[in-house]
């Protein structure tokens, strides 16, 4: 609504309050003034019973009457006690509290909608960053380092941690493990977390079924943990004995998604994306599909499938060549 129109409705609105605070206070004089009118009419002298005096007193008094009559009943039907009046209030009031708490609700549910919508932008021009540098890898002139590509990658997730992971003030990890079958185990080629010293440290190397790392590539599919102090569930996460820190791995380790890829049709997944924080829930498991933290683990496995595969087309052909 323009501001004109709405200055307009306001002063037609006001005439009318106006216009009928008159007319109630008009039928409450005339409850009073009847009365008085009829009260001085039977003073005055009466004349002669049956003159046409009388007969005219007697007619003004019976219409002041039925004026007041249809005053005051008017009054009556229009007017309203202190009671109805508090109650009118009160009802004003609870449907004002109502209407609030409405509008809290649809408030909240435009910011989760807002929020999805950002999530869903962020992970579709995040799958397509990663799009991007596949098709970069295939590029003739590509001599980085599989590595160094795999980093890159993990950096677009890193990245955009706080919207598509809800990421914070937390422990949290991002890693990539390939297989190396001369070595039958699994190896770190690329790890972001919060602080430069802790991604330069040693990493550990895990075999089948050790740890969930070992346990998701033995299995052939996500292993993913909500809280893994749970003890229904900390078996697949303890780590062998020999492999165990200082520090306790389900605490810091606490939420986590480790989701094995391989190329369609492979036995062997060539290796095993890991994403953890110590915040309970961060990563959770869900019947019928991925949860929302889990689909861009599994996006990047994906797209590091397909570049592992080039990787592997290009060594062997510039092998090939170089034999020929």
């Amino acid at each position: 609504m323009n501001s004109e129109l709405k200055t307009r409705l306001q002063r037609h609105t006001s005439e009318f309050l106006e216009k009928a605070r008159k007319l109630r206070l008009g039928l409450q004089l005339t409850t009073v003034i009847a009365p008085v009118v009829v009260g001085f009419s039977k003073a005055l002298p009466q004349g002669v019973p049956g003159s046409a005096w009388a007969a005219v007193l007697v007619t003004l008094q019976i219409v002041f009457l039925v004026l007041g009559a249809l005053a005051g009943a008017l009054v009556l039907m229009t007017d309203k006690s202190a009671l109805a009046v508090m109650a009118d209030a009160q009802s004003a009031v609870e449907a004002a509290e109502v209407n609030k708490n409405a509008l809290a609700v649809s408030q909240r549910e435009i910011q989760q909608l807002e929020a999805e919508l950002t999530k869903a932008s962020v992970l579709s021009l995040t799958i397509d960053s990663m799009r991007v540098a596949v098709d970069v890898a295939l590029l003739p002139s590509a001599k980085a380092p599989i590595e160094d590509q795999i980093r890159d990658m993990l950096d677009l997730l890193a990245a955009s941690k706080a919207t598509l992971f809800g990421m914070g003030d937390e422990l949290w990890n991002f890693s990539v493990y390939l297989w190396r079958e001369e070595r039958q185990q699994l190896e770190c080629v690329a790890c972001r977390r919060p602080t430069r010293s802790d991604e330069d440290a040693p990493h550990r190397t895990w075999r089948r079924g050790e740890g969930h790392i070992g346990q998701a590539f033995q299995m052939r599919r996500a292993l993913i943990c909500a809280d893994s102090t749970d003890l229904n569930v900390r078996g697949f996460f303890d780590a062998p004995e020999h492999k165990r820190t200082a520090y306790d791995d389900t605490l810091r380790y606490r939420s986590l998604a480790a989701i094995p890829f391989s190329l369609p049709g492979q036995d062997v997944p060539l290796g095993v994306v890991v994403a953890t924080s110590d915040i309970a829930g961060r990563f959770k498991p869900e019947e019928g599909g991925d949860h929302e933290a889990v689909r861009p683990i599994r996006a990047l496995g994906k797209t590091l499938a397909t570049l592992l595969a080039v990787s592997t087309l290009r060594r062997d052909m510039e092998r090939d060549n170089g034999e020929g």
